[in-house]
């Protein structure tokens, strides 16, 4: 098994999956991880902080880093998106900032664009439509018991 070489990765809050050990796993191997990091004019960018003794909590309090390279969504090989529900087609429940759907709305006609993946527990499962027309759909979830994949 090959390892992915460039992640987008998360630091979780709330019912979010934590991805602590696979990022302490990822820094010991010195694979290129990425993390969001909130921007002006609710934007947001993917950064590979320099130093993780110097993440701080951003306006909605969670962990980003202060500072680091900014890489772009496309050169992400697997962007792993925070996720705190997701519908019967794919589309995820966020925390309604719609950062992650701007971010990636470049990429998303792109042949050779990130898969995008969303890890949640079972009771995040949503047997309805959510999807709003600026929405971007997962390519897949996982959760403790089950895959989904979307097409």
């Amino acid at each position: 098994m090959t390892a992915i070489t460039t992640l987008g990765s998360y630091f979780s809050v709330n019912n979010e999956v934590d991805l602590a050990t696979l990022t302490n796993i990822r820094l010991k191997k010195n694979l290129l991880t990425t993390f969001p990091k909130v921007e002006p004019n609710h934007s947001m960018s993917l950064i590979a902080p320099k130093d993780f003794k110097k993440l701080r909590k951003n306006k909605y309090d969670i962990f980003e880093p202060s500072d680091g390279d900014k890489v772009k969504p496309i050169d992400h090989e697997v962007i792993i998106i925070p996720t705190v529900g997701v519908d019967k087609n794919g589309y995820r429940l966020g925390y309604g900032g719609g950062y992650y759907d701007r971010f990636l709305e470049s990429v998303m006609e792109r042949n050779n664009r990130p898969l995008l993946i969303g890890l949640i527990y079972d009771f995040q499962f949503i047997d309805d439509s959510i999807n709003e027309s600026h929405d971007i759909k997962l390519d897949i979830v996982f959760s403790e018991q089950q895959s989904k994949k979307f097409s």
